[in-house]
C-alpha cells in the first residue's frame, strides 16, 4: 500500500513539476517540492521509497542466505546495487542519449542513490548486528550536522538558506560541476541526489519502526536477535539499544511533561499539524463543523479511552 502512495506522489509531483516549469501554470504548493529550507508533501515521496527499501532488507537477504553463503549473499547485493545505478543513470540522461552533441550527461540521480543506500545497507544487515546499524545511523546524521556547516574550499560564505552555498554543494561542483554533470550547475551550482547529500540518506535506510508499537507483543526477532521492548526502549538480549516503542499518545504525554506546553497545543501539534502539512486540514485534523468526526479521548494522565473514525467509535479503554 504504502508503495503505491509514493508511486502516486510520485506523479503527482513530477507532473505537477511538468506543468509548473513547462507551461508556467499555477499548480498546488504541496504537490511541488519545497525550494530549499522547507518542507512540502511532494518532499516525502522519496524518503518514502527509502524506507520501504530498508524495511525490504531483511526479509530480502533472509531469502538470499537460504543454502549460500555470505559470499554469494554480497555478490547478489553489488550486482543490484549496480544495475540500480545503471538504470538510473540511463533514465536520468535520456536526453543526452538522444543528442549527445548538444547536452550534458548528469552522473547523480533518484535511482542511484536508491542503488547506493541499498548496497551500503544491506550490506551492514548482512556483516553486522544491531550495535553497528545504530551506531552507523547514530555517527551518519550527527555529523552531517557539523559537516554541512563547514568553509567552503572554494571560499564562497556558508549559507543554509541558500541552495548550494554549503559543502555539499561544495563537493558536488568540485567532483562533476565543470563539465555541467550534476542537476545545477554554476558557481552556487548542486545535485539533490549528490555525494555529500547520501550520508543522511543512508541512516534512513538502517532505521525503521520497531513492531513492538501498538502491540501486546513486547518481544520480536530482528536480524536472528531477541529484541525485547521495555519501559519504551527495545534492547537486545546483551542490552543494546535497538530503538525505542513510542506510540502519539505516549509522545504526546511526553511533551506536555517534559517540556510543560500546554496540552491543547500539544494536540495541535499531533493532529491539526500534519493534516495542515499533508493538505488535508480542510477534512480532519481539528473539530469543526463539516470536517470528519475523527477523535482520540484521552483521560486526566493521557491514557486513551476511546476513537472515532468518521464519527463512529471504533476502539475504547
Amino acid at each position: 500500500m504504502l508503495r503505491g502512495l509514493a508511486v502516486m506522489g510520485m506523479i503527482l509531483a513530477n507532473a505537477s513539476a511538468a506543468m509548473s516549469y513547462d507551461n508556467k501554470a499555477q499548480v498546488y504548493a504541496t504537490l511541488s517540492h519545497e525550494h530549499w529550507n522547507g518542507l512540502h508533501l511532494a518532499d516525502t515521496v522519496f524518503p518514502a521509497f527509502l524506507m520501504m527499501m530498508g524495511v525490504a532488507i531483511p526479509t530480502s537477504l533472509d531469502r538470499d542466505k537460504r543454502g549460500v553463503g555470505p559470499g554469494a549473499v554480497g555478490l547478489r547485493i553489488t550486482r543490484r546495487c549496480v544495475r540500480l545505478f545503471v538504470i538510473g543513470f540511463l533514465l536520468s540522461n535520456l536526453h543526452w542519449l538522444a543528442h549527445m552533441a548538444t547536452a550534458d550527461w548528469r552522473f547523480w540521480g533518484v535511482l542511484q542513490r536508491i542503488g547506493i543506500v541499498y548496497g551500503i545497507c544491506a550490506l551492514i544487515f548482512l556483516k553486522s548486528g544491531i550495535r553497528a546499524w545504530v551506531a552507523t545511523a547514530t555517527v551518519l546524521l550527527v555529523a552531517y550536522w557539523p559537516l554541512i556547516l563547514l568553509p567552503q574550499p572554494d571560499g564562497q560564505s556558508t549559507d543554509l538558506r541558500v541552495r548550494g552555498l554549503n559543502l555539499a554543494g561544495w563537493a558536488d561542483r568540485a567532483t562533476l560541476g565543470a563539465g555541467n554533470h550534476i542537476y545545477v550547475a554554476g558557481p552556487q551550482g548542486y545535485d539533490p541526489e549528490g555525494l555529500l547529500g547520501t550520508l543522511p540518506a543512508i541512516a534512513q535506510g538502517v532505521t525503521d519502526a520497531m513492531p513492538s508499537v501498538g502491540s501486546s507483543d513486547k518481544s520480536f526477532i530482528l536480524n536472528g536477535e531477541r529484541i525485547e521492548a521495555r519501559d519504551g526502549i527495545c534492547r537486545s538480549s546483551d542490552g543494546t539499544l535497538a530503538g525505542c516503542d513510542l506510540d502519539m499518545t505516549t509522545a504526546l504525554r511526553n511533551i506536555v511533561g517534559m517540556t510543560g506546553i500546554d496540552i491543547a497545543d500539544a494536540s495541535h501539534m499531533a493532529s491539526g499539524a500534519p493534516a495542515r502539512f499533508l493538505g488535508f486540514d480542510d477534512v480532519t485534523g481539528s473539530v469543526v463543523v463539516g470536517r470528519f468526526a475523527d477523535l482520540a479521548w484521552l483521560g486526566r494522565e493521557g491514557v486513551p479511552k476511546g476513537v472515532w473514525r468518521h464519527g463512529r467509535r471504533v476502539g475504547s479503554d
